[in-house]
């Protein structure tokens, strides 16, 4: 019976070290997190809170990538979403860590230039290429001339 019990222990501390920390992906209609699959979960539950509102409690299904995943529909983080999974196994319940997901401010792209221009004119009308019309001044300098 001591034995029974000590092996117990050790299956839920390693367990405990074995969870994987759920994943975070921003989609274009919403949310969705996962979590990798191990023998030992019966089912996966996500908590979840966008920019500090009330947390929402998701349940998540196992995919055919040995996945546990949730979607969120509608989802649209201002600037972040902390997201944690509840994991019931054959032993028990454990809970992962709070992971931290943050939107990555853009840099404003640089006004538009124009630095070159290409002209071409050409009607087409015959069995070639006429090169006669076409008339091509490049310089080391960036100009164009026509």
């Amino acid at each position: 019976m001591i034995l029974r019990s000590i092996i117990v222990l050790l299956l839920s501390v390693y367990f405990v070290t074995a969870i994987d920390d759920p994943q975070y992906i921003q989609t274009s209609d919403g949310g969705e997190i996962s979590l990798k699959n191990e023998n030992s979960i019966i089912n996966v539950a996500f908590t979840y809170s966008p920019d500090g509102v009330e947390a929402q409690t998701v349940n998540a299904e196992l995919g055919d990538d040995n996945q546990w995943r949730a979607r969120i529909d509608g989802l649209k983080p201002q600037k972040k979403v902390e997201y944690y999974a509840t994991v019931n196994t054959d032993i028990g319940t454990e809970t992962s860590k709070v992971q931290e997901w943050t939107t990555a401010s853009l840099m404003p792209l640089p006004p538009r230039r124009m630095r070159g221009a290409v002209i071409f004119r050409e009607d087409f009308n015959g069995q070639h290429l006429n090169l006669n019309n076409w008339m091509i001044d490049v310089t080391a300098t960036g100009d164009w001339v026509v």
